[in-house]
């Protein structure tokens, strides 16, 4: 792949990155950090601006993975080159910016920050909370970071305004562009499936071997490799977390209600309601009827089942079940009457729910509150403390870790050792497809195998797993490449790999005879297995036969009077449409005015997609123009 075709690739990737390369340096690194020191190395410079090699460093760091192909050398010298073109655009948009004198005061700098989602709450109101988290990650000071937000408002906002205030789009365009999506077309297709041709697709012993051969590398077997990790974790710094008895224990005495079991009431009840037949001095009086039979002695389970007018619970004697202290389900004055009672046995008085009607209640069983004692519950705290002791100190070390890694040459990340007091381990054999060790977290598999790690032999960013709960670092210790696996291995599924081509070609070569056919007015093909499709607009996407046939449909030419317009589309699967344009209707000019709303909308969307174009184009103009030296042997050094 040549270097203008990656550029070509990755161009919406580069136009997204230019703007990270201007706002990055104040967002994350901090102000003093993209400065660096004065007798720090530096990268290149553009119309006489230097860009520190630390500064490169980080951005390539994160930006690189962006930029998808093979690791051999030649392309990673592309990468690189295409990486250091990024960061030098990003510079001199900056300099244009600083050159004219933009100002952006601290007020708004301050209201961009409160109206940012990395700083609301889930109600979307400013928190200053998470602020101040973020400039203590980004090792940074208030007045510091507020200057940064202002220096990413003045890099970003002229050039936004500026080009979408700049972009127009003329009627005629958007009229073109109305009548193409509302252009309709009408069509017939025929399916060749692969199936049909299974059994006349033969492969020899010697073609399978020939594929072997040649396509080796397609039947290696896996990477294999060690690691030289660090885990990060509440149990790894538990020195650094302090986190002592005595803290354990004040917070079991200051949160002694959470150790405790709520005291629970069984009840039994029975309901006398108030509705139209029956007003609330009547419900009272029936009340107080049951009550002195109650007190002659007859069980309140039959006369629950008498009178109780909740079949639900009179059914089963009254029994309503527990109800604990701290339960929010059950009725506020009915709670109350029920912890009213003082024993089990006991009765309580008559009981009004306002609009509702009358209860009595008897307890039927007690379950005392019990407060569990300090040993049982002292793991469960230090758990707790221990993890919100390390997240506080994941803050505030988190970029000193990450440093202290990507400038360690050591084998076994003494200078992260000597900042945590974790000491590395090894692992046993681990393979590329395993879900075990330390496989069983993705994230710390997919750093294994980047880059950087396996091929460049440095140490890992730090790998988040858990959700926070803990950290590594990772670095290979052994590499074990992939072997070739055995010819007698692979042998069946070359063979069905091969079968499958060759079906697939046969019947792409039956949909070209066809189309052959009917190119030359063999027209009775059309009368055998073609289906017909009424007129449809593009926009339309019918769900027989599929997307890609109706896309097809609208890409042929029109077809000229007397001739037919024919395609072939080729789906994932190896089947081919034969598609046949039969006819086209054009979106007329009454129609145009009948749709203004239409027209205006197309009209946005054209200056929308030009307004992209002119941000990339503007720092391309810039980018050509400028002054740029470029430090090559450092570059080189780079990997």
């Amino acid at each position: 792949m040549s270097l203008q075709a990656i550029r070509e690739k990755t161009s919406g990737w580069v136009l997204y990155a230019i703007v990270i390369m201007i706002c990055v340096p104040f967002a994350i690194f901090g102000l003093g950090k993209y400065a660096g020191n004065k007798s720090e190395s530096v990268i290149a410079t553009v119309n006489g601006k230097e860009i520190k090699n630390t500064y490169f460093k980080n951005v390539y760091g994160v930006n690189k993975q962006k930029v998808n192909f093979e690791s051999d050398e030649e392309k990673l010298a592309d990468k690189k080159r295409i990486l250091t073109e990024v960061v030098i655009k990003g510079q001199a948009v900056r300099g244009w910016i600083e050159n004219n004198n933009f100002v952006v005061s601290s007020n708004l700098a301050m209201y961009s920050l409160k109206k940012s989602p990395y700083y609301t709450d889930k109600n979307g109101d400013f928190d200053p909370d998470l602020l101040d988290s973020r400039i203590k990650l980004a090792d940074s000071t208030y007045a510091q970071f507020l200057a940064g937000e202002a220096n990413r408002i003045k890099l970003t906002f002229p050039i936004q305004n500026g080009l979408n205030g700049s972009a127009f789009a003329t009627e005629k365009e958007a009229e073109y562009l109305l009548k193409l999506v509302n252009q309709k077309r009408k069509y017939s297709y025929k399916k060749i499936r692969v199936s049909d041709f299974k059994d006349k697709a033969i492969v020899t012993e010697e073609e399978i071997k020939k594929y072997y051969e040649n396509n080796s590398s397609d039947y290696l077997g896996e990477d294999k490799v060690k690691l030289t990790y660090i885990e990060i974790s509440p149990e790894t710094v538990a020195s650094k977390l302090d986190v002592t008895d005595d803290k354990l224990l004040a917070h079991y005495k200051s949160n002694i209600a959470r150790f405790t079991t709520e005291e629970k009431r069984k009840v039994s009840q029975i309901f006398i309601p108030v509705n139209k037949t029956q007003t609330i001095e009547k419900a009272k009086e029936k009340a107080a009827e049951v009550l002195q039979k109650l007190k002659d002695g007859e069980s309140f389970v039959t006369l629950a089942k008498d009178y109780s007018a909740d079949k639900k619970t009179a059914d089963n004697g009254g029994d309503r079940g527990y109800v604990a202290k701290d339960d929010k389900r059950i009725n506020k004055t009915l709670h109350k009457a029920v912890f009213s009672i003082e024993k089990i046995g006991q009765v309580s008085p008559i009981t009004e729910v306002a609009g509702k009607g009358v209860y009595i209640l008897k307890m039927t069983d007690l379950v005392a509150g019990v407060v569990k004692e300090y040993p049982v519950v002292k793991p469960i705290i230090k758990a707790e403390l221990s993890n919100k002791a390390f997240r506080q100190y994941i803050l505030s070390n988190k970029n000193e870790i990450m440093n202290d890694a990507a400038d360690d040459e050591s084998d076994n990340f003494a200078k992260v050792t000597e900042l945590t007091g974790v000491k590395a381990k090894d692992t046993g054999v681990l393979i590329k497809s395993s879900g075990h060790g330390l496989f069983k977290f993705s994230d710390v598999k997919k750093a294994a195998f980047t880059e950087d790690v396996l091929l460049s032999g440095r140490n890992s960013e730090l790998i988040e797993v858990n959700n926070g709960g803990k950290y590594y670092l990772v670095r290979i210790k052994e590499h074990k490449k992939p072997e070739l696996k055995p010819f007698a291995e692979v042998k069946d599924s070359i063979a069905e790999l091969l079968k499958n081509k060759k079906a697939k070609e046969l019947t792409k070569l039956a949909a070209e005879n066809i189309k052959k056919d009917i190119a030359d007015n063999k027209l009775e093909i059309l009368e055998s297995g073609f289906k017909n499709v009424d007129f449809v607009v593009s926009r339309v996407r019918v769900p027989e036969p599929s997307a890609v046939v109706l896309d097809e449909v609208f890409t042929l030419p029109a077809p000229d009077k007397g001739k037919n317009s024919v395609g072939i589309v080729k789906v994932d699967s190896g089947d081919c449409y034969v598609v046949v344009l039969n006819g086209v209707k054009e979106f007329t000019a009454e129609e145009i005015k009948a749709n203004k709303g239409q027209l205006v909308s197309k009209i946005s969307q054209i200056i929308e997609s030009n307004v992209d174009r002119y941000k990339y184009g503007f720092a391309d103009s810039l980018y050509k123009s400028a002054e740029v030296e470029i430090n090559e042997e450092l570059l080189k050094k780079e990997k």
